[in-house]
C-alpha cells in the first residue's frame, strides 16, 4: 500500500507524548493514499497512544448537584474532555446514542423512570458505558438490581469530593484496562470477590432480623446459591469473634460445604446451605464442635436449628439455633440442637391468639389488656407447651399477626414493620419488658390501620381493592378501574401512590402472586390452570413473574412444598 517508510516524531509534553507520522506517498497512488489514511483515522481506540480521554454524562434531576459534579470532573480532571449532562432518564436515553458517553453517573431516584430502569434500557440499546449509581439509598435491594445490570460503583449522598473523585478514578483505571482481556476477566473477578462477602454478610443479617423473609428466594438467587434443606448453628466463644468466624469459614471451605456466616450481635451465625450427603446436620455440626474445641483456646458453644424445606423459614431455624445456644449455656454444656417437641395441649394455640388480636386491630379496639395478659399468664406460669420457647412464641404471634393483617389489607404493605426478635431475646426473661415490646408492636400495626381508615381518600383506595379482589383472574388494568369508578387515570393513580406508597400495578400483582402461591400449596391445579386462574393468558410470562416475585419458578416453588 505504502512504499516509503513512515517517520516518527515525539515531543515531550506535560501530560503524554505527541506523535506525528509523516506517511509519504508515491505519486499517482492517489486511491491506497486515501485509503490509507482512512485506516489511520479509523483506527479502533483501544490502539490509541497517550492519555486516554474519556466523556463523562451526568443524569441527575437536583440542578445544584448536577453542575457540582460537572465543576468537579473538570476542575479536577484533565482525562475529561466532554461532559453532559441530563435532568432525567427520557433526556438521557435521547442523548446517549449520539454522545456515546464513557462514563455515566446516574442518580436512582428522578421523576419519569428511574435511574435503574434508565440503565435497564440503555443496555437494551447495547450502551457500552460505565454506570456510577448516585443515590441517597443504601438499601440491598438496589445494590442488587444495579450488580445484575452491570453498575461500578455507588455514590450515596452525599458524596465528598474525595470519594467522587477516588470512584471516578477507579472506573477510568477499568476502562484503561480493559484494552487487556485478560486484565478484564482479573478485573471482573476481583470486583465479584469485593462484593460477595458483602451481600452474604446481608443475607446473614437479614435472615436473623426475620424481615422480608417472603423475598429470600430471591435473593438466595441473585447470588448463585440454591440451597438443600439448609439450616442455622450459632456460636458464641470467649475469644476474638471476628478472628475465630475467620478460622471458621476456613474450615468449612476445606470441608467444601457451600455457607454464608457473619457476626450477628458478637455471635458467629452460620448458615449451612448444604451437606454431605452421608452426613446429617447432627453429625455434620457435632464435627464442627469437636475442631473448635481442639482448636481454639477459648471455649466455644454451639447452638443448632433444624433442616428447614423452604428457605423462608430459615428464620425459624436461627431462632431455634438461639434457643439451643441459651439451653447449652444455662447447663454448661458445649453443644445442643434442637429437637421438635410434641405438643397436645388443646387450648388456645399460637394461631387462635394471632387471630384475637387481629380482630382487635381491625376493630380499633382500644385496650389489648385482658387479652394480653391471658396470653402472657400462660406463658410464664401455666402452660409449659408455651413457656418453653415464650421468646420465640412472641415472636411468632406478631409474625403471624402482620402477615394475616397483609393478606386483609394488602395496600398497606404493613410487612415493612420491622419486628426484632432480638428486643425478647435481649430481655433475659423479664415478663414486663417482653410485655412492654409485645404491646409497643401492636399498637404499631393498629395505629397504621387507624391511620389509613382516618383517610378520605381510602375510600377510593378501599374500593380499588374490592375490584381486584373481585376481578382479579380478568385481564384488568388502570383504565378498568378508573371506569369502574367513575373517576380519571391520572387522579386514581396519585390517590393510590400517596395512600399505600406503591403503584395499583404493584398491588394487582401482589395480590395476583399470593393467589397462585395459595393453589400451589393446595395442590390440586396445574401450573397452566393456575396462570389462567389468577388473570394470566400466557403460562410462559406468570411464570417469569412468579420467578421476580418468589426466586423461583411455579414447578421449582412446588417442588419445595
Amino acid at each position: 500500500m505504502m512504499y516509503h517508510p513512515i517517520a516518527l516524531e515525539s515531543a515531550m509534553l506535560e501530560n503524554g507524548c505527541s506523535f506525528i507520522f509523516r506517511i509519504i506517498f508515491s505519486s499517482g497512488l492517489k486511491a491506497k493514499k486515501e485509503k490509507a489514511l482512512a485506516l489511520f483515522f479509523n483506527y479502533p481506540r483501544r490502539y490509541k497512544v497517550g492519555i486516554d480521554m474519556y466523556k463523562l454524562m451526568i443524569v441527575e434531576d437536583e440542578p445544584l448537584e448536577r453542575e457540582a459534579v460537572a465543576l468537579l470532573g473538570k476542575k479536577h480532571f484533565s482525562e475529561i474532555k466532554e461532559i453532559r449532562m441530563a435532568e432525567n432518564g427520557f433526556e438521557a436515553l435521547e442523548i446517549v446514542g449520539k454522545y456515546n458517553p464513557d462514563i455515566i453517573l446516574m442518580d436512582i431516584n428522578m421523576p419519569g423512570i428511574d435511574g435503574l430502569e434508565t440503565i435497564r434500557r440503555m443496555r437494551d440499546r447495547n450502551v457500552q458505558a460505565k454506570f456510577i449509581i448516585i443515590t441517597s439509598y443504601n438499601q440491598f435491594e438496589y445494590a442488587q438490581q444495579a450488580i445484575r445490570l452491570g453498575v461500578e460503583d455507588f455514590l450515596i449522598k452525599p458524596a465528598d469530593i474525595p470519594t467522587i473523585r477516588r470512584t471516578l478514578e477507579k472506573v477510568m483505571n477499568k476502562i484503561h484496562l480493559e484494552s487487556n482481556s485478560e486484565d478484564t476477566k482479573r478485573h471482573l473477578k476481583e470486583q465479584l470477590t469485593d462484593l460477595q462477602p458483602i451481600l452474604e454478610g446481608d443475607l446473614v443479617q437479614l435472615i436473623a432480623s426475620g424481615a422480608d423473609i417472603n423475598g429470600l428466594s430471591a435473593r438466595f438467587s441473585s447470588l448463585d446459591m440454591n440451597p438443600e434443606n439448609p439450616f442455622i448453628f450459632i456460636t458464641e466463644c470467649g475469644g476474638d469473634s471476628p478472628v475465630i468466624l475467620n478460622r471458621l469459614r476456613s474450615r468449612l471451605n476445606t470441608m467444601e460445604i457451600s455457607f454464608l456466616a457473619d457476626l450477628v450481635h458478637g455471635l458467629i451465625v452460620v448458615v449451612l446451605l448444604k451437606r454431605p450427603e452421608m452426613q446429617s446436620h447432627r453429625e455434620l455440626t457435632e464435627e464442627i464442635s469437636k475442631y473448635l474445641q481442639k482448636n481454639l483456646s477459648c471455649p466455644c458453644t454451639i447452638g443448632v436449628g433444624r433442616p428447614v424445606k423452604r428457605i423462608e423459614k430459615l428464620n425459624i431455624s436461627y431462632m431455634e439455633a438461639q434457643n439451643a445456644l441459651n439451653e447449652a449455656v444455662q447447663s454448661n454444656n458445649r453443644f445442643c440442637i434442637h429437637e421438635e417437641k410434641k405438643r397436645s395441649d388443646p387450648r388456645i394455640s399460637i394461631n387462635s391468639y394471632a387471630d384475637l388480636l387481629l380482630e382487635k386491630i381491625l376493630e380499633q379496639d382500644k385496650d389489648f389488656t385482658d387479652l394480653t395478659n391471658h396470653l402472657f399468664s400462660e406463658l410464664f406460669f401455666s402452660r409449659e407447651d408455651l413457656s418453653s420457647d415464650r421468646e420465640q412464641n412472641l415472636f411468632q404471634i406478631l409474625i403471624l399477626i402482620r402477615q394475616k393483617l397483609s393478606d386483609r389489607l394488602p395496600y398497606l404493605f404493613i410487612e415493612e414493620i420491622f419486628i426484632s426478635f432480638e428486643d425478647f431475646l435481649n430481655s433475659q426473661g423479664n415478663r414486663d419488658l417482653q410485655k412492654n415490646y409485645f404491646l409497643s408492636y401492636l399498637n404499631k400495626m393498629k395505629t397504621i390501620v387507624f391511620r389509613a381508615g382516618e383517610s378520605r381518600q381510602n375510600v377510593i383506595v378501599q374500593k380499588a381493592i374490592d375490584f381486584i379482589r373481585e376481578n382479579y383472574h380478568q385481564n384488568i388494568g388502570m383504565d378498568d378501574l378508573a371506569e369502574y369508578l367513575k373517576l380519571s387515570t391520572f387522579h386514581i393513580s396519585k390517590v393510590i401512590k400517596k395512600s399505600t406508597g406503591h403503584s395499583f400495578p404493584d398491588i394487582l400483582t401482589r395480590y395476583r402472586m399470593n393467589e397462585a402461591i395459595r393453589l400451589i400449596e393446595e395442590g390440586q391445579l396445574s401450573i397452566k390452570e393456575i396462570s389462567y386462574k389468577v388473570g394470566y393468558n400466557s403460562q410462559h410470562y406468570f411464570s417469569r413473574i412468579f420467578k421476580k416475585y418468589t426466586g423461583n419458578t411455579p414447578t421449582e416453588f412446588r417442588n419445595q412444598q
